[in-house]
């Protein structure tokens, strides 16, 4: 809301689930792509023609839940659409979401790509490749403030020891949990 309210720039907002896609006043990805039930046969490439419009940024929430698959998809079909042989034919995209929330279903999620084709023991998918050397082209952001939490200071302490990496503790433990009131 805040992009379109400080810019001119015409932009579609899409996001991996259903209700994010509403909260959002957007489409989930795959109703951009084309996919789901349609009544009308037409090919993929007019539907995200038609879905994408005039517009120069396209933005994709839940970032998390979308797997390289999906990734190379959008990659491909904007290519195809804008007639651009640039990444995601030439379109701004900015990617939402915490990598650390839920990953996608039955598909490679983009940071378990990134993080296999730097492993010396292992030889990555061919996709996984392409998606790591996609993703190397933006420019990542990480934002430090709690806003849904940030009147439940145990809950922002828990959140925060549960992204760390160098200890060998539990970074969350029931009784955290039951702390904050999500279990009993």
């Amino acid at each position: 809301n805040r992009l379109q309210e400080c810019t001119n720039v015409d932009l579609r907002v899409t996001a991996t689930s259903g209700i994010a896609a509403m909260s959002l006043k957007g489409t989930t990805t795959d109703w951009f792509l084309g996919k789901g039930r349609r009544k009308e046969k037409r090919p993929k490439v007019e539907i995200v023609r038609q879905n994408l419009g005039d517009a120069r940024l396209l933005i994709v929430d839940e970032v998390s839940k979308l797997g390289c698959r999906k990734l190379l998809e959008i990659d491909s079909i904007l290519r195809k659409v804008r007639k651009v042989p640039a990444p995601f034919g030439g379109l701004d995209i900015i990617f939402v979401g915490d990598f650390a929330q839920l990953a996608p279903v039955k598909q490679l999620s983009i940071l378990d790509a990134m993080v296999n084709t730097t492993l010396a023991y292992t030889e990555p998918a061919y996709y996984a490749l392409q998606t790591t050397a996609l993703m190397r082209l933006f420019r990542k952001f990480e934002l430090t403030e709690f806003c849904r939490s940030e009147n439940c200071p145990r809950l922002c302490s828990i959140l925060t020891r549960f992204r760390r990496t160098d200890t060998k503790k539990d970074s969350v433990t029931v009784k955290d949990i039951k702390d904050i009131g999500v279990a009993t």
